[in-house]
């Protein structure tokens, strides 16, 4: 991973935890309110799109209605 400049983190801030929590209550509103049908998201994904937002300036992802919850994250389709 060197060679193309990414780095692993593993410490994730109470910011990128407060963040997962935040779009988790989120997606449960709006499935309350009747308004979400799909597949609920599971919390690797919050973890990942919340870390993503704050950390990185972009995630790239075969999946990427996975992180519609996050919609100021740059999500790039593989």
């Amino acid at each position: 991973m060197n060679s193309t400049g990414i780095r692993l983190d593993p410490v994730m801030s109470e910011e990128a935890w407060a963040e997962a929590g935040r779009a988790n209550a989120d997606y449960h509103a709006r499935r309350r309110a009747g308004g979400e049908r799909g597949v609920r998201p599971i919390l690797p994904d919050l973890l990942i799109g919340a870390h993503a937002l704050y950390l990185a300036d972009r995630l790239f992802t075969l999946h990427p209605a996975d992180f519609s919850d996050f919609p100021a994250l740059k999500v790039v389709t593989l």
